[in-house]
């Protein structure tokens, strides 16, 4: 899937998003109408960050969590300066990867660490 087309689909759930927590074994997503949704490391398939040309005023950096279902976390979330500390400790994480994304300002996708099969 393209930046854009992955970034259409989720954009608008992320704006939901009121806070995320992690516990041990999952991330807890947290939606502003007190919906909560559980994701636990072990289903946890891919995770990418996703940056847009629409920054600074407006949300530009996102994580992509590929659980069993997608979800799109905000940078800047309550409780999402804890994810990076969380899947850092992932096997193979690509820290490279970030650096890149936290230095790109265009519509772009960077897989930080995926599942080997």
């Amino acid at each position: 899937m393209k930046n854009e087309i992955i970034f259409d689909d989720y954009k608008a759930a992320a704006g939901t998003i009121a806070e995320v927590k992690l516990e041990k074994d999952e991330l807890i997503v947290i939606f502003k109408n007190g919906n909560l949704e559980n994701h636990f490391f072990k289903d946890l398939k891919k995770v990418a960050i996703i940056t847009t040309d629409q920054g600074p005023f407006v949300d530009d950096v996102f994580w992509l969590m590929h659980f069993k279902n997608i979800i799109m976390i905000p940078q800047g979330c309550p409780g999402e300066e804890k994810l990076l500390e969380r899947i850092q400790r992932l096997p193979s994480f690509n820290n490279e990867q970030i650096i890149k994304a936290m230095s790109c300002s265009e519509n772009e996708t960077f897989v930080v660490w995926e599942l080997n099969k």
